[in-house]
């Protein structure tokens, strides 16, 4: 009796505030309104580079294809350096160690399941600078010590927030 009495006030107060927001929507329908939307570009030359450099390799073991990539990735972190990249201008991006499967043929005389037929290790950096004149020279570098995978080349601005007020004057 006591839950029924409590329903039956929450399903009044429910009802009542429903015709209340109704009542104001109808109010607000006829209000005129006005609407601005506003776009600006300004055009600013590009002081960032981004690239993303990686060193792929393969062996029929991983830790042979590990030590492999980890020596050429050595030299191209060598090379960015001497080159003046200071090491704030270059982080760590991926890193990966997965097998390479095959699968056997199933008239074949060995086992029908797939199986390993060798390693591959990718280990990708990040180089973002604000030396952009440097930017053929870094691909060059980091080929010249190793890098065989090249990828997101992209020239930015490195605080684009700084033009934000120009942008909307």
């Amino acid at each position: 009796r006591c839950l029924m009495k409590k329903l039956s006030i929450l399903l009044f107060t429910f009802l009542c505030l429903a015709h209340l927001v109704n009542v104001q929507a109808a109010e607000f329908a006829d209000t005129p309104k006005l609407v601005v939307r506003g776009e600006a570009s300004i055009f600013k030359p590009a002081d960032q580079l981004e690239i993303v450099l990686g060193v792929v390799t393969k062996a029929e073991t991983s830790s042979i294809a590990l030590n492999e990539n980890n020596q050429r990735m050595h030299q191209v972190l060598e090379n960015l350096h001497a080159l003046g990249l200071p090491d704030s201008d270059y982080q760590s991006g991926r890193f990966v160690i997965h097998p390479i499967y095959q699968k056997n043929p199933k008239d074949s005389q060995e086992d029908p399941r797939t199986t390993i037929t060798h390693y591959e290790v990718v280990n990708a950096i990040r180089v973002k600078t604000t030396k952009i004149d440097l930017a053929e020279n870094i691909i060059a570098t980091g080929v010249k010590g190793g890098a065989n995978q090249s990828d997101q080349l992209n020239f930015n601005l490195s605080k684009p927030q700084m033009y934000r007020d120009e942008a909307i004057q």
